[in-house]
């Protein structure tokens, strides 16, 4: 939940309008997935913990170097795990 410099390694965590509030009817993964953060302003946010780790390249852009779990996504939406 700390930023990392540009070219180290981090998690992926997303926010915005496009974030659910929860996995439906399961707390406990709810729980370890998504986080409420204030911001500077006061405001809070939703994070959504992706499980992707990756690093912000020179030209910033992002590359995905694995994951933190051992989920396997086979295209948007589909996913498998272990």
């Amino acid at each position: 939940m700390k930023p990392v410099p540009a070219g180290e390694l981090g998690e992926i965590y997303i926010s915005g309008p496009s974030v659910g509030k929860g996995y439906l009817n399961n707390p406990s993964q709810t729980k370890e997935f998504f986080f409420h953060h204030k911001t500077e302003g006061e405001n809070t946010i939703v994070l959504f913990r992706t499980g992707d780790i990756a690093k912000l390249n020179r030209n910033n852009s992002i590359e995905v170097i694995g994951r933190s779990d051992f989920q396997v996504k086979i295209r948007v939406g589909i996913r498998l795990e272990d």
